[in-house]
């Protein structure tokens, strides 16, 4: 069979497969996400060979010895529990409105930084990272009142797009792509964005080489550059779930930023934030993404 005839079979498949989850997942009751993630979290431990040891390879060279064995298999199936329950949640919330998906967040924390911006015309470079349910933070913007938007890659297959992508826009969200120029996400910032940017991932974008986790990893630069040159506060802000299943947003206070600082230096302060709320709650963060692949260059 054609190389381009299996692509096109495969992305298919996988269309009606996210279109199936999506039906399933819309008449399961959102108070049993935890045993469906146990139970997701439970299979794709077992069959997702590679990926586990991409995340044991991860823990190490974050934790090094502070983590024992058995520690580390503690956290190990916390983590792909947090990957079954994200499954559910975003189908789930592919369904529900703004308004309802937003109001699963019980705990605003910095949002006093956001209002500064806001009341001085002012839009907001916003780094995060896939930490908790990243996907329910822009939403939760755009519900409190805030002009939101998000960067991200165009994905491999229209369909798919339009059902990742379409339900974002669809729910006030303005989706930039971050293989564009990025004239169109300039201007928005100019009339008061809030816009997300991931960038705890080894991707192919601008980046610089500074410390993550404590190694050296390379890290997106745009957030360093766009705020530097165009003034705009520079915060990190993350979304976690509690205990009671429910979420808390935090922002926290500008990065400051002074003539002499660098892209490096920049990145590494946004690094240090992120890291640290990474530590907090690590059962919570992607682990299965090779984030170290990038040899930093000499």
């Amino acid at each position: 069979m054609p190389k381009p005839l299996i692509k096109r079979v495969r992305n298919f498949t996988l269309y009606l497969i996210i279109q199936f989850l999506r039906g399933v997942f819309f008449i399961i009751p959102w108070a049993a996400r935890i045993w469906v993630g146990k139970t997701l979290g439970t299979f794709a431990r077992l069959v997702m060979k590679k990926q586990k040891k991409i995340i044991l390879k991860n823990f190490e060279l974050a934790y090094g010895n502070k983590l024992d064995a058995v520690a580390r298999e503690k956290l190990l199936k916390e983590n792909f529990t947090h990957y079954g329950i994200s499954v559910f949640e975003f189908m789930k919330c592919s369904t529900l409105s703004a308004i309802k998906v937003a109001a699963l967040v019980t705990e605003f924390e910095g949002a006093q930084y956001l209002d500064e911006a806001k009341a001085a015309g002012k839009g907001v470079i916003a780094v995060t990272a896939h930490l908790g349910n990243w996907e329910i933070l822009p939403l939760f913007i755009a519900v409190r009142g805030y002009k939101a938007g998000a960067v991200g890659k165009k994905l491999f297959d229209e369909r798919i797009d339009t059902i990742v992508n379409g339900s974002r826009r669809r729910q006030g969200v303005m989706i930039f792509d971050r293989d564009s120029a990025p004239i169109a996400m300039i201007k928005e910032l100019k009339k008061g964005l809030v816009l997300g940017l991931l960038v705890d991932q080894d991707t192919n974008v601008d980046s610089v080489f500074v410390p993550f986790l404590g190694k050296i990893a390379k890290t997106p630069s745009a957030p360093a550059l766009m705020a530097k040159k165009f003034d705009y506060p520079l915060v990190t802000i993350f979304i976690t779930r509690r205990p009671d299943g429910k979420y808390k947003v935090t922002v926290n206070k500008p990065i400051e930023i002074k003539a002499e600082d660098t892209p490096e230096s920049i990145a590494t302060a946004y690094n240090k934030e992120i890291s640290d709320a990474i530590y907090a709650q690590p059962e919570q963060w992607v682990w299965l993404h090779d984030r170290w692949k990038s040899p930093p260059i000499n």
